[in-house]
């Protein structure tokens, strides 16, 4: 005996849905946990340094900066970047162990003013973030 046509038709969307989830997995995009920028001089710029795995043999990265975001107010500035990693495991259960040392990716971000003396956040968490000044003071 089979089941009725609606729980037929219920089992293969919830099955359908399953398997396109499973299929994105090691592919989504997400927004980077921010610590530390710099000040450029001017006051219109942040660079953030990302951390990176080696670079292919043609000089590029798994890692691929997908957005990044500058929301700002008289009183915040609000930074993010997304990243996403082109060499993931499509599933979770592949995930490769690797020991490679990271490698640093700046990522600059234009203010449309200087930041003065706004306060710095990250926007997944809206964290602080530290702000080093040109001159290497904090």
């Amino acid at each position: 005996m089979s089941a009725p046509a609606p729980l037929r038709l219920g089992l293969i969307v919830i099955m359908a849905c399953q398997m396109l989830l499973l299929t994105a997995c090691g592919s989504q995009p997400s927004w980077q946990a921010i610590s530390i920028a710099t000040l450029s001089s001017d006051g219109l710029t942040l660079t953030v340094e990302l951390l990176f795995g080696q670079p292919k043999p043609d000089g590029t990265y798994c890692e691929q900066v997908t957005d990044t975001d500058v929301l700002e107010s008289s009183s915040q500035v609000v930074i993010g970047i997304q990243v996403v990693n082109t060499c993931a495991a499509p599933f979770p259960w592949e995930q490769r162990n690797t020991f490679d040392v990271g490698y640093i990716f700046p990522v600059k971000l234009n203010l449309k003013k200087p930041l003065g003396e706004r306060a710095v956040l990250e926007k997944e968490n809206r964290w602080p973030v530290r702000v080093k000044q040109p001159s290497g003071d904090s």
